[in-house]
């Protein structure tokens, strides 16, 4: 509880992810979103007691930091700041072909990513090679394992934290892999995350804050989506909410990845796309204004986006954000993409969909945004 009262003030006075540029207070230069303990027993309804346990307890945690600030005749007022620099957490995102690594501070603002062309690879020698890179990172950095807070990794699959179990993520043949392996290896904290849910929380965290309800989509060779309530995660009773893309989009149709048929991914898989064009999706793109079948290939995949979509916001009516690799492709006709959205929903409405902003680490970033709100008690059943 102490956390989450310190953690609400610090996310209340100064956004995660905005920069934080000195203001001057009197003689002190303090960062901006820094308050006197009278201002933080004003934003959360303490009193004064309460507010300077707090503060003490944060302060011995290393979280928080007091400093003078201007005095008005009488007594001067301690300012406190929220010390986002005090440790630092890596997020990575595991996919069958590459593996993604970026380096955040408290904030979520990044602060090294880099990219490997690593396959996955069932053998525990994958997860040594990714500790390899990590703990290269921490020397260059001059950091070591008590500087950072832990490793968050997003991954193409479900996972059971209450059981520390990969249960199944199709794309790297994995069933129910007992990950607290992997925290062995590393010797830091890991939290694992389906990779839409990661994304997606990192778009809401960081992007969407003014939006407390929404859906994120994922579309990358699979397709997932991550379901928002009061800018948590929303996990369903089984941890498989948002795998819109096994949703029947065509019954009896094409055969996807999980073994059914007509599934949202199968037909709005990036892979779709990219196989035409020798598995380069950005080929695709290049080549499609100049290749008539290409362009109704995109035609007939924007359909099928669009009815997928719009069946969405019929059922749940929130806003719909569409990331992942399609996110940057979709700009130049994405307004014609909206217009059939619309024309799929039966009655009036306020605009649904938009494109993430969130970016390519979008899924690492969230990864390692997990562990930040784990440490700050901000998220309940984190």
């Amino acid at each position: 509880m102490v956390l989450r009262y310190g953690a609400e003030w610090s996310r209340g006075q100064q956004h995660i992810g905005t920069g934080r540029k000195p203001q001057a207070v009197g003689l002190s230069a303090v960062p901006a979103g820094a308050l006197s303990k009278q201002a933080i027993a004003r934003e959360l309804g303490l009193s004064i007691p309460t507010v300077n346990l707090l503060v003490s307890q944060l302060k011995e945690e290393g979280l928080l930091t007091l400093q003078s600030g201007a005095s008005t005749g009488g007594r001067i007022p301690e300012i406190a700041y929220f010390r986002y620099d005090s440790q630092y957490v890596f997020g990575l995102e595991v996919t069958d072909h590459h593996l993604r690594i970026v380096l955040i501070d408290l904030a979520g603002t990044p602060l090294f990513h880099a990219y490997h062309d690593l396959p996955f690879r069932k053998e525990q020698s994958y997860w040594i090679e990714a500790r390899s890179l990590l703990y290269s990172i921490m020397k260059q950095r001059n950091l070591t394992p008590a500087n950072i807070l832990g490793v968050g990794v997003a991954i193409p699959g479900v996972v059971r934290w209450d059981l520390h179990q990969m249960d199944f993520a199709p794309t790297l043949d994995l069933r129910y892999f007992d990950y607290r392996a992997v925290e062995d290896i590393f010797v830091l904290p890991v939290i694992i995350e389906n990779e839409a849910n990661a994304a997606g929380f990192a778009e809401s965290w960081l992007q969407s804050r003014d939006q407390a309800d929404g859906i994120y989509l994922s579309i990358n060779k699979g397709v997932g989506g991550a379901v928002i309530v009061d800018h948590a995660l929303s996990y369903g009773i089984n941890r498989r909410s948002g795998e819109f893309g096994h949703m029947t989009l065509v019954p009896g149709g094409r055969r996807c990845s999980c073994g059914k048929e007509g599934c949202f991914e199968a037909y709005c898989s990036t892979r779709v796309l990219a196989d035409l064009t020798g598995g380069d999706l950005a080929a695709f793109f290049r080549r499609k204004g100049e290749e008539p079948h290409l362009q109704q290939v995109w035609e007939t995949y924007l359909r099928y986006l669009a009815q997928a979509v719009s069946n969405i916001c019929v059922a749940l009516d929130v806003p719909v954000v569409i990331g992942g690799d399609i996110a940057l492709y979709l700009g130049n006709d994405f307004q014609h993409f909206i217009d059939m959205v619309e024309a799929m929903i039966p009655f009036s409405s306020h605009p649904y969909v938009s494109l993430s902003s969130a970016g390519a680490d979008a899924a690492c970033v969230g990864a390692a945004l997990l562990l930040v709100a784990r440490r700050l008690q901000l998220l309940p059943g984190v």
